[in-house]
């Protein structure tokens, strides 16, 4: 069934579908402060089974099409579209800037029938989604009337995220932008020249200047300094609006950048297919090799730019074995189960989104293991590294916390049981379930907290054979 939204009224009544569906429980936003409460974890998997499952669509890429669908303000399918707490912000954006969008919840799609043209209203929300902080700067700044002004506001914790290095480089174009980090007011402007940003601190600032420079009237060089964190994401989002007919030059190592204005971006066809979300996908990965599963991930392969996909030779680093095609991931079940490898250090910057993930899997190892390069974590939802090392500390599990990461080291035979915090993070509750799994004492709290990008987490749990209570 198809469901056409022209205002955010429309979507807010349809906004069930984008929240996560669990037992016993009803869906609850992350707007909110109280979620619930996982306990009473079993993992029943028939280890004996060929498992295999199909992982929703990617929070990245679904993200920057949102994005780019409202920078080209033209007719466009979208295929395999994650339906999460962060696309419904991006959907709801789309509405007020004057989209109509069709959606088809099973299928997967979303369709942009039209644009009226006008903004419908001059304040926008978005809720926890980082990823489009640091890219809907460019769509307002270039889309509208010259001189038109929207305030651009989120939950408190992105507001706290940081911002000001991507305001500074895009002030230098041009761009009309008051305060330095959301809420924000962003007046229309014609943007061109050029700017510089630092890639320590995050490489979605990049990717929001390439965004803004794509969409620019004029033509745009970005000069980008200092060590860049997690390249692949850039990559990602060159690949997305070339995609949608971007003029962009770029060199190998995203040093320097430059885009001359095209006449309108349009995906080709006026179609645009997202990917499997590899993020999500290693946590599949992660609880087959927890608990020796033989599963198959059917809609992902070696053919994405996505880094994520890199845990899987951390895996194999562990014993693990995978088989990787271009379309597909399958872990192979070990004929006997043992300890896993340990005894070295992994460095996570280009896949830091899977740092809590890797630590979570040391603990079943054979020695110690130190996780580095993931210094910027600690302004993500949460400080990840500090709340990680908390974590574990409360429930009596040796760690050391560094500046840039943690060294864990082996639980052995202990068991320890309590209370898993996700202090409002989806990382900590898609973690903290796998530590579950192992752990049948150990209670998640806010669970739910997944749903932000993974609301399908659950379902996809129980499909694989594992059970547990909510409350």
């Amino acid at each position: 069934m198809t469901v056409v939204c022209r205002s955010s009224e429309d979507l807010m009544a349809c906004a069930e579908h984008f929240r996560a569906r669990a037992p016993a429980a009803a869906p609850v936003s992350s707007e909110t402060a109280q979620l619930l409460f996982v306990d009473s974890v079993q993992a029943l998997c028939d280890t004996s089974a060929s498992l295999s499952l199909a992982v929703s669509g990617s929070k990245s890429f679904t993200n920057r099409a949102i994005v780019l669908a409202a920078l080209s303000q033209s007719p466009l399918l979208l295929r395999g579209a994650l339906f999460s707490d962060d696309s419904f912000w991006g959907f709801d954006c789309l509405l007020r800037l004057g989209a109509e969008l069709a959606f088809d919840w099973e299928g997967g799609e979303v369709e942009v029938l039209s644009w009226s043209g006008t903004l419908r209203s001059g304040q926008m929300h978005l809720g926890m989604a980082g990823t489009l902080a640091r890219f809907f700067p460019a769509v307002i700044l270039n889309r509208g009337p010259v001189g038109e002004v929207v305030q651009l506001g989120a939950h408190k914790r992105l507001c706290e995220r940081p911002l000001t290095p991507l305001i500074q480089a895009l002030r230098a174009l041009g761009a009309q932008i008051n305060g330095d980090s959301l809420p924000l007011s962003l007046q229309r402007s014609p943007l061109g020249g050029e700017t510089e940003i630092s890639g320590a601190q995050s490489g979605q600032f990049l990717s929001g200047l390439v965004l803004t420079a794509c969409s620019a009237p004029q033509p745009v060089r970005v000069f980008r300094r200092d060590n860049l964190v997690q390249p692949d994401y850039v990559r990602m989002t060159v690949q997305a609006a070339r995609a949608f007919g971007a003029d962009i030059t770029v060199d190998d190592s995203l040093t320097e950048l430059s885009c001359r204005p095209v006449a309108q971006l349009a995906a080709a066809q006026r179609v645009y297919t997202v990917e499997a979300d590899a993020s999500t996908a290693c946590y599949y990965f992660a609880l087959a090799v927890l608990l020796n599963l033989d599963l198959e991930v059917t809609n992902l392969g070696s053919s994405t730019l996505q880094p994520d996909l890199k845990f899987v030779s951390f895996l194999e680093r562990l014993g693990a074995r995978f088989e990787v095609t271009q379309e597909r991931v399958r872990h192979i079940r070990q004929e006997t189960a043992s300890l896993l490898r340990g005894g070295f250090t992994a460095d996570f910057t280009a896949m830091s989104d899977q740092a809590l993930t890797a630590g979570v899997m040391a603990l079943f190892a054979d020695g110690p293991i130190v996780i580095t390069g993931v210094a910027h974590i600690r302004k993500h939802e949460s400080d990840r590294v500090a709340c990680f090392c908390a974590n574990l500390t409360a429930l009596g599990i040796p760690v050391t916390e560094r500046a840039d990461g943690f060294e864990l080291q082996p639980l052995g035979n202990s068991r320890p049981s309590g209370r898993w915090p996700t202090h409002h993070d989806h990382r900590f509750a898609m973690c903290g379930f796998l530590l579950a799994c192992r752990l049948p004492n150990l209670g998640v709290a806010e669970a739910w907290c997944c749903e932000k990008t993974a609301p399908g987490f659950f379902e996809h749990m129980q499909q694989l054979g594992v059970q547990f209570s909510a409350r």
